[in-house]
């Protein structure tokens, strides 16, 4: 089998498969009762986020706090849910792009009229700060900007501490909430050198090799974010619910391991990336289009368009050859959010139902991109008949 989703999820890393087992089974104790096995453990989930917080993301405990939540889009939702009350009683707005993941988007659709705005970079260039220069953001007015470190359809990686360094020197109030679900330990290892300028940022564990259901939220402790789910008070108030010790756990561990081989997945990924492009445009070369390009973008995520054939029939064509690749965000895949997506990024609609993303892990290999594009010309050929 050749699995080229890692973008969408990538599977649980097998050196910690026992790790985890072993947790649910012996951890069976709820870590905020108050009997000694229950306090033990919320001992251990203390010393967990604390060891994720100060010695991998490199973040000081006494600026941050680290929520553990179910998933990226949970601590989506809970910063712009969070903030919603405020921007609006201010008489401010929250700031966003098209292109961002549907948990970026969907949730600013409950904003009152004006107090959510949305941009896109149909451009098909770099974001970067000259989005500020629209006329329409007036920046002394925002109260939250969203931003995504790398887009999950296009790979495009912006430069957050450039964007956020610019946001806060116009208004240093403005509270800045960034999307790192494709760039942590993909692109980046730790957080320190955003310290200065973000005030949030959500990252989740099932797209570098922990269990689904477990993810985080970087949040600077002087923020004003109400809680989304509310009960017991459960980690200082922002997360009413029971937290799972075997899943905080099993995250540490697995972050430790990518910190660690952090710089050789990143080599190796680079140069299976540009075998991919390499072999792509030699076996299928006009039938084949690459509308970011000119974009600066991650070796992990690899989009293309191949025109006149839908991808979901050239996705069902490979899979019959257990070859699996995606036509964008999961998330999205379902419904006309992906659409959305691809019109703010830039494509246009003659091409939106033909886009191809092959996203890479430090797994694969050389044999899988073979196979693939080998596999991918013959689909192509069989199918011209569509173009």
């Amino acid at each position: 089998m050749v699995y080229f989703d890692h973008a969408a999820s990538t599977p649980v890393d097998p050196l910690i498969i026992d790790f985890y087992a072993e947790a649910l089974t012996r951890d069976n104790a709820n870590p905020s009762s108050q009997h000694s096995l229950g306090r033990n453990l919320n001992k251990r989930i203390q010393k967990s986020k604390e060891s994720i917080l100060e010695d991998i993301l490199n973040l000081k405990s006494g600026e941050f706090e680290l929520v553990f939540t179910s998933s990226a889009t949970e601590s989506n939702n809970s910063v712009i849910f969070g903030m919603q009350k405020e921007i609006e009683v201010k008489k401010q707005f929250s700031l966003f792009f098209n292109s961002d993941h549907p948990s970026l988007v969907a949730p600013h659709s409950r904003f009152l009229k004006g107090s959510a705005r949305a941009l896109d970079n149909v451009s098909k260039s770099f974001i970067n700060t000259d989005f500020l220069k629209k006329k329409e953001i007036d920046l002394k007015f925002c109260g939250l900007v969203c931003l995504t470190e790398v887009n999950s359809v296009s790979g495009e990686q912006i430069d957050i501490v450039s964007i956020a360094k610019k946001i806060k020197s116009i208004n240093p109030k403005i509270h800045i909430h960034v999307d790192g679900v494709q760039a942590i330990f993909k692109t980046r290892s730790e957080l320190g050198d955003l310290s200065q300028y973000i005030d949030s940022y959500a990252f989740s564990g099932h797209k570098f090799g922990a269990p689904k259901g477990v993810a985080g939220l970087v949040l600077k402790k002087v923020a004003k974010v109400e809680p989304l789910l509310l009960g017991g008070g459960h980690q200082g108030g922002m997360r009413s619910s029971t937290v799972s010790s075997a899943l905080v756990e099993t995250l540490e561990k697995v972050m430790l391991v990518n910190q660690e081989n952090f710089l050789s997945s990143y080599n190796s990924v680079s140069g299976l990336s540009s075998r991919l492009n390499k072999s792509l445009k030699e076996n299928l070369g006009s039938s084949i289009r690459y509308p970011f390009d000119k974009l600066q973008t991650s070796p992990y995520i690899n989009s293309f368009l191949i025109p006149g054939i839908p991808s979901d029939v050239i996705m069902r064509h490979l899979g019959e050859h257990e070859i699996f690749v995606s036509s964008g965000s999961a998330c999205s895949a379902k419904s006309q959010k992906g659409l959305v997506i691809l019109k703010a990024l830039g494509i246009s609609k003659k091409f939106e139902r033909n886009l191809i993303r092959v996203s890479l892990n430090h797994n694969s290999s050389e044999a899988d991109i073979e196979k693939f594009y080998i596999c991918l010309k013959e689909v192509v050929s069989d199918l011209s008949f569509l173009s």
